[in-house]
């Protein structure tokens, strides 16, 4: 963000501005920069980008004004790949980086991770593309492999959303919560040691992952979705916190995957709430932001209370 955009400038508030990182300062990144002429860049589309088109890309230094950080390119997939599977490439939601730990949202540091993690989870309709996937009339992935979709009744039909539900072989589709190899969203959430089945610590580290979860659904307007596909089975969060005071409720918190979903315009929804939180009137996105887009949301949400409490209205 440069100084021009900060909503603290000129303001007692200490802070500090982070302009330039420069050459060396990337990690692993370094290893896919390169001079515009001889890249062939992948941004979800076989569409010809010129260096015009590539002014959101991270300037590097002002010495190599023709060189931009390419986070994406056909020589390095396979390198690229593996440095996200290998975590050294991650994707962040820098809001919560920046201001997670304020006092005025009061985040613990485990839910600061379990967003990230979250976030990191965002499904794509494919790995080249940047974009979410968008679900209607709420009709997401079926448990298998197959792209079958079945309704969840958990989900709002007149709401568009995106899922927290992973990419790969399964997009959508969720993970458990500790998993069969201890890889799902207990370690996604930054718990790396295996936590087996039996272990007296295991249903403590559940219910902090729920309780986290409610947090953040709450301050974020998520929809903490579990489903059993041998079951057939949708429980919401209050019921899925509600399966540990039992033993056949803590078997089906084994057995579940979680799903996480956001409504389309999650960003907006999200930069509202740290804005809020800070006693900000408004973060701007860009230098021509000037908070009109949320002034429109919320008038759309206004339209659509009030056409709601009509069509009550008419019913009786």
């Amino acid at each position: 963000m440069g100084r021009d955009l900060c909503p603290l400038s000129g303001t007692s508030v200490l802070h500090q501005h982070f302009d330039d990182i420069g050459i060396n300062k990337w990690g692993v990144l370094e290893g896919f920069r390169a001079p515009l002429d001889e890249v062939s860049l992948t941004l979800g589309s076989d569409d010809d980008f010129d260096e015009e088109d590539l002014e959101g890309l991270c300037d590097m230094d002002d010495e190599l004004p023709s060189r931009r950080f390419l986070w994406r390119d056909r020589k390095n997939a396979e390198i690229y790949q593996q440095s996200r599977k290998d975590q050294l490439i991650v994707v962040a939601y820098c809001p919560a980086l920046l201001f997670g730990g304020s006092k005025h949202i009061a985040w613990t540091k485990a839910q600061q991770r379990l967003l990230q993690g979250i976030v990191y989870e965002l499904t794509r309709p494919s790995s080249r593309e940047s974009r979410e996937h968008v679900i209607t009339d709420a009709l997401v992935n079926e448990a298998g492999a197959r792209d079958d979709l079945v309704r969840c009744p958990l989900l709002d039909r007149q709401q568009r959303y995106v899922v927290f539900g992973g990419n790969g072989s399964r997009p959508g589709r969720g993970y458990q919560i500790v998993g069969r190899t201890s890889k799902g969203w207990l370690h996604r959430a930054g718990v790396r040691h295996s936590i087996p089945k039996g272990s007296p610590t295991r249903f403590d580290a559940i219910k902090n992952f729920l309780d986290d979860l409610d947090v953040l659904s709450t301050d974020l307007d998520l929809t903490v979705v579990g489903y059993h596909s041998t079951r057939n089975e949708w429980k919401d969060l209050p019921e899925l916190r509600s399966c540990l005071r039992r033993g056949f409720g803590r078997d089906w918190l084994d057995e579940c995957v979680i799903r996480i979903y956001a409504p389309e315009d999650w960003r907006l929804r999200w930069r509202y709430f740290f804005s809020k939180r800070l006693g900000f009137r408004w973060i701007p996105e860009s230098a021509s932001d000037k908070g009109t887009a949320i002034a429109s949301y919320f008038a759309t949400k206004l339209s659509r209370i009030l056409s709601r409490t009509s069509v009550e209205s008419d019913a009786e």
